[in-house]
């Protein structure tokens, strides 16, 4: 009993997310949209009338008036082409209206993708998002633009002009063929109801093998190493089943819909026929008003059918609809908080009894304290999951979920304003993001108004000038997916260039050397050098050596922070950190497997 009230959508629930649709591109709505739907009412007007005299001129026909039926035969010609002209200019509305409502959502969405904090996508596929943005939207434009021509328009008026002309030539004869129309409308309603939850489960399911098919383009190269193709592909088919299965039950749905719709619109003709050549006989109504009547019936009838074809449309879109207004509701990140500038503090960055858990399950962070000075480097050491990268992600303002005091440059952490903190930072972690773009412009994201020679100087400072010179075509070569045409040291140096450009007063490194040969370790180790100089540098360490001439280290452990001082501080009375270094000293040797 549950699921079956789970598969009727409520019509409310139905016109609410309609008309929000609507009102979300309602600029748009009102310069062409509001044309289309007089276009729509023109539509069915002419498509009337032009049956009406269809049928008149054949009992002009048959009573020989030659001059009455020229004169009819020419209003039907010029209703034709007045019909004809309509219909051009409501394909142009329709189309300025699907197109700029369409770039209107894919505008809001980007924008509302951009609003989002990290803890959405951490939560989220990136391929749900992806399908949401193209997939849906690309639907839902098209369909709501037509419904502004069908549904809100040209059945109303199909529907009382048709019905005006059928009760002026036969009242008895119209309530007779009426009587049957509003029953299968009644029954295709009933069953159109599930396909809004068809339509649900589908965009999900589209979601999830869109994930998967992401998942396979990107990470090719380990599904290849590692042999899990099958394995993968195992998935991804349950996910095409899946999908195939919800569209199998709409399609079974809506198939049972048309076949009784058509039904429904075979049967009052052959009413009218058999009980209208009754009417003949017994005189009630003549051949040519019966011939009139036929005619105009099929309109009349088709708007039932548009409206029980429509209505399922619209339960499916409305169900596409809602899968997109779940990002549009998703809770933006904060756009409160103030500018600080011209800061003069010497503690950069302080932690107070800091608590974090991404769950209240799993805390990350139980009672954090620790202080970051002015011009110094700083560093942050401890084993997998102790909250290095969390601490790292907290300064940038990603979560505000804490408790106790995050402090930056003398100011709480929420009474900042996220986009200028962020001016302030600096990042370059081990795995660089870099774009589809020429060298140059990845480079210039760190400052997007620069020059040239000011992304090139950023590139010798970060000692990667050089190597870019030799690229196919120097700053202007393209580095394909996330870079993927440079080694990892490469990558690095790029990000660091970047980094230089934007010149902000706080680093964030997550150690970017951790994953390179010592070459590349050489090159990327200057270049961070060039990034440190008269900055405050708060470094991710993963191997002590590379951070003993750190003016502080922090040791954290189980939330905790178990000690600060220099590395010959803790080396001679931190026996976490001296448990770390001895282990890593170890493995360097090749005493730990």
């Amino acid at each position: 009993m549950t699921e079956k009230k789970e598969a009727r959508p409520s019509i409310k629930k139905v016109f609410k997310t309609i008309f929000r649709f609507y009102g979300t591109t309602k600029e748009y709505f009102y310069k062409y949209g509001i044309y289309r739907w007089f276009g729509g009412v023109a539509s069915g007007g002419l498509q009337v009338f032009n049956a009406y005299l269809a049928g008149r001129m054949v009992g002009i026909a048959i009573s020989g008036d030659m001059s009455a039926l020229v004169r009819y035969a020419v209003i039907l010609i010029g209703a034709v082409i007045v019909r004809t002209i309509v219909g051009l200019m409501n394909e142009y509305a329709s189309s300025y209206y699907n197109i700029h409502s369409g770039k209107k959502l894919r505008v809001m969405a980007m924008e509302k993708i951009n609003s989002l904090p990290i803890a959405y996508y951490e939560n989220q596929h990136s391929g749900e998002t992806i399908s949401k943005l193209a997939s849906d939207i690309e639907k839902l434009q098209v369909f709501y633009g037509n419904s502004i021509a069908g549904i809100w328009s040209w059945v109303p008026a199909s529907f009382v002009f048709s019905l005006a002309i059928l009760l002026n030539t036969n009242v008895q004869l119209t309530l007779i063929c009426g009587t049957i129309i509003p029953v299968f409308a009644i029954i295709m309603n009933k069953i159109s109801l599930p396909i809004g939850k068809a339509s649900k489960e589908r965009q999900e399911h589209a979601a999830s093998f869109n994930s998967y098919l992401r998942d396979f383009a990107e990470g090719v190269h380990i599904y290849k190493s590692f042999s899990m193709s099958k394995s993968h592909g195992q998935k991804f088919e349950k996910a095409c089943d899946d999908y195939a299965e919800a569209s199998f039950r709409m399609a079974r749905r809506r198939s049972l819909s048309i076949g009784l719709m058509i039904f429904g619109m075979v049967i009052p003709q052959v009413i009218a026929l058999g009980v209208g050549s009754i009417f003949v006989i017994e005189g009630k109504i003549t051949f040519p008003e019966l011939f009139v009547f036929t005619n105009v019936l099929w309109p009349f009838v088709s708007t039932f059918r548009m409206v029980s074809g429509g209505w399922s449309d619209l339960i499916e879109e409305s169900g596409r609809a809602e899968h997109l207004f779940t990002l549009f509701d998703a809770k933006p990140e904060r756009t409160n908080g103030k500018d600080f500038t011209d800061i003069e503090t010497n503690t950069v960055m302080e932690f107070r009894n800091v608590g974090f858990g991404y769950n209240d399950n799993v805390k990350v962070l139980e009672s954090a304290n620790f202080v970051v000075e002015k011009g110094k480097k700083t560093a942050l050491v401890g084993v997998s999951g102790s909250g290095k990268t969390t601490i790292h992600k907290m300064l940038a303002g990603h979560y505000d979920n804490y408790s106790g005091c995050v402090n930056v440059m003398g100011h709480e952490l929420s009474e900042w304003n996220l986009e200028s903190l962020r001016n302030n930072i600096a990042a370059v972690n081990q795995d660089i993001y870099l774009f589809n773009e020429s060298v140059m412009e990845n480079i210039r994201y760190g400052k997007p108004t620069c020059s040239d020679e000011e992304v090139m100087e950023a590139a010798k400072k970060a000692y990667a000038h050089d190597f870019i010179n030799e690229l196919e075509n120097g700053y202007d070569t393209k580095l394909g997916e996330r870079g993927i045409s440079l080694s990892g040291g490469q990558r690095q140096r790029i990000a660091v260039a970047r980094a230089l450009l934007k010149d902000s007063p706080i680093i964030l490194l997550d150690e970017p050397t951790s994953a390179l040969d010592t070459r590349s370790e050489y090159h990327v180790q200057k270049a961070i050098e060039k990034l440190e100089e008269g900055r405050t540098v708060f470094i991710i360490a993963h191997r002590l050596s590379t951070i003993e001439n750190a003016d502080k280290i922090i040791v954290l452990d189980g939330g905790n922070v178990l000690g600060t001082g220099s590395h010959s501080e803790l080396i001679a009375e931190n026996d976490k950190y001296i448990s770390l270094y001895k282990r890593q000293v170890l493995e360097s040797s090749g005493g730990i497997a």
